[in-house]
């Protein structure tokens, strides 16, 4: 089971990579503050306005990913730490469609839920492997997204040098 310290890890790669208050009009997630949008606060009992969203702590925000993101993601079923850590992170840029992604690779049905039989499929893989073809695959994805929509290429290098530094963490040595 991925412990509370994945789930630190996690956050702490999201916060390297998320900065303060974002509002790029070409984002489609909208307004950001740690990778969060005023969606996300709604969900994690915060108003959901732009004066609570800039004015969002980092510990706010790790409370937020806690109680929105890993507990309802079962993250935690996950035996890969490591592959907790990699699809929590994407699943932070892309919501489902990172889910997806894993079961797609799993060849699971793609409907975006990290359920048990996804939980079960990933935990039957060795343990980096999987967290390695999923970062593989999500190369792939972003320059889909990119081709799709050619105003997303600003975001491009920024998604790409987050999946190398995952790529980097999964690559340590346990």
């Amino acid at each position: 089971m991925s412990s509370l310290f994945a789930f630190r890890r996690a956050v702490d790669i999201v916060l390297e990579h998320e900065g303060g208050y974002v509002d790029n009009h070409a984002d489609h997630g909208g307004p950001t503050k740690y990778g969060l949008t005023l969606h996300d606060l709604k969900l994690g009992g915060l108003s959901d306005d732009v004066a609570t969203l800039k004015a969002l702590t980092q510990d706010q925000a790790r409370s937020v990913y806690l109680d929105v993101f890993w507990t309802p993601g079962h993250y935690d079923e996950l035996q890969s730490d490591n592959l907790a850590v990699c699809l929590f992170d994407q699943a932070v840029l892309d919501g489902t469609a990172a889910i997806a992604g894993l079961q797609t690779l799993l060849d699971t049905h793609p409907d975006g839920v990290l359920g048990p039989l996804t939980v079960a499929a990933a935990n039957r893989e060795p343990n980096n492997v999987v967290a390695l073809e999923f970062l593989h695959a999500r190369v792939r994805y972003y320059v889909g997204i990119v081709k799709a929509d050619a105003s997303q290429i600003q975001f491009l290098t920024g998604w790409l040098d987050r999946l190398f530094d995952l790529v980097k963490y999964c690559s340590e040595p346990s």
